[in-house]
Formats: structure tokens, C-alpha cells, sequence
């Protein structure tokens, strides 16, 4: 996959994981203010469990996957970028120069 790719869905995934985060609690507050058994009060149970186990969870397994797919390929390209910084700053004799 390409890194564009990567980082598009490691962002959708973070502000999905986000939004339910935020949105969670105020669930609780309503679930909070309904009466015990009514029917309100199962909707809110229902709806907090859809919110959980279909966004939540994989939205943060996304992102978690994703950010580890993006580290492993900058690795490759931070390193590349070091050799090349390294025989950037070398001097007359060879030896690495203190930047």
C-alpha cells in the first residue's frame, strides 16, 4: 500500500475512534436520566453497544494497525535519510563531523 494510503486511513480511523470517544458519555447521560426497564433506556443500551462494537473497537484496531504500518515505512525512509545525512557532514579525513 502506498504511505498516502496508509496515512489517509491511520486519520479517518483516529477521528472516527475520536468522535465515538466524545459521543460515548453523552450516551451515558441519557441512558443515566431514562427510568430503569423502560423502553427508552433498552434503545440507549442498544445504542451504546452498536457504538462500541461497531465503531469504537474497530476504528481504534484501525488506527493502532495502521500507525504501525506507517512507522515501519518511515523506518525505511528515515533510514535512508540518515546515511545520507551522514555522508553529508563528513570532512576531509573521513570522519563524521559534529554538526
Amino acid at each position: 500500500m502506498s504511505y498516502d494510503v496508509i496515512k489517509a486511513l491511520h486519520l479517518i480511523s483516529v477521528m472516527s475512534w475520536m468522535a465515538g470517544l466524545l459521543y460515548l458519555p453523552r450516551l451515558f447521560v441519557y441512558h443515566a436520566e431514562t427510568t430503569i426497564g423502560s423502553v427508552r433506556a433498552e434503545t440507549f443500551k442498544v445504542m451504546e453497544r452498536r457504538l462500541l462494537k461497531a465503531i469504537m473497537n474497530p476504528a481504534m484496531i484501525a488506527s493502532f494497525c495502521s500507525l504501525l504500518r506507517r512507522r515501519s515505512a518511515c523506518s525505511l525512509c528515515w533510514a535512508s535519510d540518515r546515511e545520507s545525512q551522514a555522508s553529508d557532514h563528513t570532512n576531509a579525513t573521513g570522519r563524521r563531523a559534529w554538526v
